[in-house]
């Protein structure tokens, strides 16, 4: 056997050409023993005391003869444009962006237009009675809470698999998460119905309202969780579209009553959205499978799987929390004239909702500003060199500011165009009067700020998510939902109800101050950070 042996020069020459610059000798080592070389062949054929000793030498010989020094460095050249070449390029990669940042928004614009030009939409309708608007605004509310967690799941452990390629792997855990945030909402649902009719929380007579929306809603944000997670925002768009339609079919044609028309469309909504996620993963699954390679569809126990996604469900309650306690809080707040302990307020609620049509474009901007800082991380991690590591922080750095530059100019715009926009608007569409109203003026401009916040806030989770350091968000987010819940309830009960915004607006300040610390002390370290992610 000694004599089949390569020599030491053979081995350190095919070992630079193949693998490029070596970083230490535990890798030689590892080499060596993976073309079976034993420490019995280092002693008798190469006069080393074991694999290790000859480790050493190989590596002292790339380092040292200029030869092999030039042709590691050629075949580390070689990989890094081959790596570089799997991606887009920075014109083609900011086309693709904008086109999914425009469709991110869709869904929510046609939305909008819906409920303008209809008066209703997928589970909203204009001449609900107070009531009845109580008690769907609170299930959509709940619907947040308690979906929000899974679907942040059904992107964490799906995306996983999505990236290994392993897609019925993909298609099994994001059932699984739908599935189990059924089971959840189900039990929920029926401990919100006992509450209903036990206490006078809401009027005993819409209780059923109130959960059924809850539902059906938890089912639709579940399955569009996974059409988003697989980056399909046009069936994201179609699926929402769809929902419309076949409620405005029911409605105008067939005449059911809107609460009917609203839980059939959600339905359709829904099955679609599953249907297309099932087809897009079976296709790329049958596009890239490889027959000599085995299929592997088993999921992990069920203890580890919930395990591994647990700050994930935590941090998408707790979001939602931050997004929805402020209308809650104003639904119970101090106000001349309540039924029940709950009542909706429609002029808080339009000023919201005004609000979040001001932040539409930026939320659109955000969506394209999100998929360019993670589609940038690789490539600009290749393209400097370990001396470089304060340029690759310093890139960054200097890329965070121009995304944060550009939302912010959107967003103004956004709400500027909004206010003058919507005014317009309320000459031409009676219904709109409502936007007239001091309280719905007043909450649109604050919530504008807050609503302003949060998008910001999120610029600066995503770095910390990209670099898989949820701990961050939760550190940013936990004092952000408290500060809204304490400013929101106290101002809310010692003077009106509409002050409950304040919450809002204080939370996303709380949430934006503390995340921007966070963020800017991981861009100081960023090598570290990204080294240490994966």
């Amino acid at each position: 056997m000694g004599t089949t042996l390569p020599t030491v020069d053979d081995l350190a020459h095919s070992i630079s050409s193949d693998l490029g610059w070596i970083q230490g000798p535990f890798e030689v080592a590892a080499l060596l023993e993976s073309q079976g070389i034993t420490d019995t062949d280092a002693r008798e054929h190469y006069g080393q005391p074991d694999v290790f000793g000859l480790a050493d030498e190989v590596l002292a010989r790339q380092r040292n003869e200029i030869d092999l020094h030039r042709l590691a460095s050629e075949e580390e050249d070689r990989r890094l444009v081959d790596e570089l070449d799997r991606y887009p390029t920075e014109t083609m990669g900011l086309v693709r962006t904008i086109i999914r940042g425009a469709a991110y928004g869709m869904p929510m614009g046609l939305s909008v237009f819906a409920s303008l030009i209809l008066l209703y939409s997928l589970w909203s309708y204009y001449y609900f009675t107070p009531a009845q608007a109580t008690a769907i605004g609170l299930g959509t509310a709940l619907s947040y809470f308690i979906a929000g967690g899974f679907t942040q799941a059904i992107g964490r452990r799906g995306l996983m698999y999505l990236r290994q390629g392993m897609y019925l792997m993909t298609l099994k855990v994001s059932w699984f998460f739908v599935l189990t945030g059924m089971v959840v909402t189900a039990v929920v649902a029926f401990v919100l119905w006992l509450v209903f009719n036990l206490f006078t929380v809401i009027s005993q007579f819409e209780a059923n309202l109130a959960v059924l929306y809850f539902l059906s809603l938890s089912v639709l944000w579940l399955c569009l969780a996974v059409l988003y997670m697989l980056e399909q925002e046009l069936m994201f768009t179609v699926a929402v579209a769809i929902g419309i339609a076949v409620v405005y079919a029911l409605r105008e044609y067939v005449g059911l009553p809107m609460v009917v028309s609203h839980q059939i469309g959600l339905a359709a909504s829904s099955l679609f959205s599953m249907l297309m996620s099932a087809v897009h993963l079976l296709r790329l699954h049958r596009r890239h499978r490889d027959p000599a390679v085995p299929t592997y569809t088993r999921l992990p126990r069920i203890v580890i799987l919930l395990s591994s996604v647990r700050t994930f469900v935590l941090y998408g309650s707790l979001y939602f929390t931050l997004l929805f306690a402020d209308r809650l809080l104003a639904w119970t707040g101090r106000m001349d004239f309540r039924q029940t302990f709950i009542w909706f307020r429609a002029d808080y609620e339009a000023g919201l909702n005004w609000a979040l049509i001001g932040m539409l474009p930026a939320f659109t901007v955000l969506e394209i500003v999100l998929q360019r800082f993670g589609g940038q991380m690789k490539p600009k991690q290749l393209a400097h060199s370990l001396a470089d590591r304060r340029g690759f922080s310093s890139w960054y750095l200097r890329f965070y500011v121009r995304q944060v530059g550009l939302y912010l100019v959107v967003a103004v715009a956004g709400v500027v165009a909004a206010w003058y926009g919507m005014l317009a608007l309320v000459p031409r569409i009676p219904e709109l009067a409502i936007l007239g109203g001091h309280v719905t003026r007043f909450t649109f401009f604050v919530g504008s700020f807050g609503y302003l916040a949060i998008g910001f806030s999120l610029l600066n989770l995503s770095v910390f998510f990209w670099l898989s350091r949820p701990r961050l968000a939760m550190l940013s987010l936990l004092p952000a939902m408290l500060g809204n819940l304490v400013i929101g309830y106290l101002l809310s009960r010692i003077f009106s109800y509409h002050l409950a915004v304040f919450g809002l607006a204080a939370g996303g300040l709380v949430f934006a101050l503390i995340s921007t610390v966070l963020c800017m002390r991981v861009m100081s370290n960023l090598d570290y950070y990204y080294y240490s992610a994966f």
